[in-house]
C-alpha cells in the first residue's frame, strides 16, 4: 500500500518533514471530522448564511458530489500540468501568465494529475515530486488567483490537498497569502470544506489571518475577507506568530494594508 502524504503550503522554501505519530493522528482526526461535516452539508442540500456578511451562499456541492478525503496520492507527475502551474505567484509578470480556464479544463479532463506533488521551487520539471519543497497543485493555483469554479474542480480531483502538510500550511493559508479578486468566495468555500483551518497555524505560528494581513500581491486583503476570518475565529485577533505579531501588528507593518482593515482590526483588538 502506498504511503499517504499531505500537501504543503504555497510559501517558498523547504522545511523539515514531520513524521511524528501525534501529527499523523491529528491529520486523521481532522479528515474524519471534515468528512462528517461534508456528509451533513450534503444531506441538508441547502444554502447557508455567512455570519460575517449576512449574505447567503449556495451549497458548496450543488451537484451533491461526495468528496473523498481518503483518496490515495499519485506519484507520477504530469509535465503538461507543471507548465500550467509553475508560475511564481509573487512575480506580477508570471502571475499574468496563469491561465485559469486551461487549469479548469485540465482538472476535469485529467484529475489524476492533480493527485501528485510537484517541485515548483526550481526552474525545471522534477520527476517524482519527493523534494522537501514539493507540493500539490491546489495550493499553487490558489496563490496564482484561481477562480472558485477552478478551485472546486481541483479540490474534486484531490480533496486531501486542502489539509496542511510539511510546513503545516493549509489551502486557506495559501489563499490568504495572495488575495485575488475571488478572495471572498474562495475563503468562504475553503472554510465550508474545513472549518478547523481558521485556527490552524503553520510552522511559523501564522494563522490564515496573519497571512492575509501580510499580503501585498496581487492586492491587499479586503475588509470583507478579514471580517469573514475574524467572525469565524474571534480569538485570532490576539494570537501571535513566532515573531510575536498579532494580525493588527502584521497589518501595520504592511504598507499596502487598507485603512478600513486597520480600523476594523484595531476595534476588534480593543473588543469594540
Amino acid at each position: 500500500m502506498k504511503k499517504r502524504h499531505h500537501s504543503i503550503a504555497e510559501t517558498e522554501g523547504s522545511s523539515d518533514l514531520s513524521s511524528s505519530k501525534s501529527f499523523g493522528r491529528a491529520i486523521q482526526k481532522s479528515r474524519s471530522s471534515i468528512t462528517k461535516c461534508m456528509k451533513t452539508l450534503l444531506c441538508r442540500g441547502s444554502s447557508s448564511v455567512n455570519s460575517a456578511t449576512g449574505r447567503r451562499r449556495s451549497s458548496i456541492h450543488k451537484n451533491k458530489v461526495d468528496l473523498d478525503f481518503e483518496m490515495e496520492q499519485e506519484y507520477e507527475q504530469d509535465p503538461d500540468l507543471f507548465k500550467l502551474i509553475h508560475h511564481k505567484p509573487w512575480i506580477p509578470e508570471e502571475r499574468a501568465m496563469y491561465d485559469d480556464d486551461a487549469v479548469y479544463r485540465y482538472a476535469n479532463q485529467h484529475p489524476k494529475s492533480f493527485r501528485a506533488r510537484y517541485d515548483l521551487s526550481r526552474g525545471g520539471f522534477e520527476k517524482g515530486g519527493r523534494g522537501t519543497s514539493s507540493r500539490f497543485p491546489l495550493l499553487r493555483i490558489l496563490a496564482l488567483g484561481a477562480s472558485l469554479r477552478t478551485t472546486e474542480a481541483v479540490v474534486r480531483a484531490y480533496p486531501p490537498a486542502v489539509f496542511g502538510g510539511r510546513d503545516k500550511n493549509t489551502a486557506l493559508h495559501s489563499a490568504c497569502a495572495y488575495p485575488s479578486e475571488f478572495q471572498v468566495s474562495i475563503i468562504e468555500y475553503l472554510l465550508a470544506l474545513d472549518p478547523t483551518a481558521i485556527s490552524k497555524t503553520n510552522q511559523h505560528a501564522y494563522l490564515p489571518i496573519h497571512n492575509a494581513c501580510s499580503a501585498k500581491i496581487p492586492s491587499p486583503v479586503s475588509l470583507e475577507a478579514v471580517k469573514i476570518l475574524v467572525e469565524a475565529y474571534p480569538q485570532c485577533v490576539s494570537k501571535t506568530t513566532k515573531l510575536g505579531e498579532t494580525p493588527l501588528q502584521a497589518a501595520k507593518k504592511n504598507d499596502k494594508t487598507l485603512p478600513d482593515v486597520l480600523s476594523y482590526l484595531f476595534q476588534r483588538r480593543r473588543g469594540v
